[in-house]
């Protein structure tokens, strides 16, 4: 299989790790019922058009930081803890601490409502005002409950190519979203690097 969309095609890692179901179960009624206890950020389209925090009025998507660092921050990968919210999520913290990955980053839970979608987009990271990000090479986004539809947008053809698995190898320097879903969607978004093992693997198989 070769890549439509070159660098950003939609790669999913589950093949790779071989994680039981009941931990992607136990994680997400976690999220769920501490969710609730956790103030959120909300992010929408605001008069201008562009994605950016709401304060009132409608939405796409809520986040809850579960390290100290801005949306939006340049320095995808470097080494952060988590924060005072985390304490109420110790069975993700665990998994998150058992992925082949190389140290903690940035880490965040997404919510996206059911009905709602995330339209497709850049992270602001990589939008050509922005500063450079150094030694970019994606980041991951985890679906521990029902499977968000997440997609990769060839911004030429405007044709979505979707992922398939549970753990996500995403490109957020491409345009990608989330279609609507018939329930709340909990995810996790990691600011990470794989480490060498799994990197190599997947250079070997997409030539990546």
């Amino acid at each position: 299989m070769r890549n439509v969309l070159y660098s950003s095609y939609p790669i999913s890692l589950d093949k790779y790790l071989n994680i039981e179901e009941k931990k992607f179960k136990e994680v997400d009624d976690e999220m769920i019922r501490a969710s609730s206890k956790v103030p959120t950020l909300k992010i929408g389209r605001g008069s201008n058009g562009q994605l950016q925090f709401i304060e009132n009025g409608q939405y796409s998507w809520e986040v809850i930081p579960l390290v100290n660092s801005f949306y939006g921050a340049p320095d995808l990968y470097r080494r952060r803890t988590w924060n005072n919210y985390a304490v109420l999520f110790p069975k993700l913290v665990e998994f998150v601490e058992n992925l082949p990955i190389e140290g903690l980053g940035r880490a965040s839970i997404l919510k996206v409502p059911a009905g709602f979608s995330a339209p497709p987009h850049i992270d602001p990271q990589f939008h050509p005002t922005s500063p450079p990000v150094p030694e970019y090479d994606r980041i991951i986004n985890i679906s521990f409950g029902h499977k968000k539809y997440l997609y990769m947008l060839d911004s030429m053809t405007k044709q979505r190519y979707y992922f398939e698995g549970r753990i996500n190898w995403l490109d957020v320097s491409d345009w990608h979203g989330v279609e609507p879903s018939f329930v709340d969607t909990y995810t996790l978004k990691l600011d990470v690097k794989l480490n060498s093992k799994i990197r190599n693997q997947i250079r070997e198989e997409y030539g990546l």
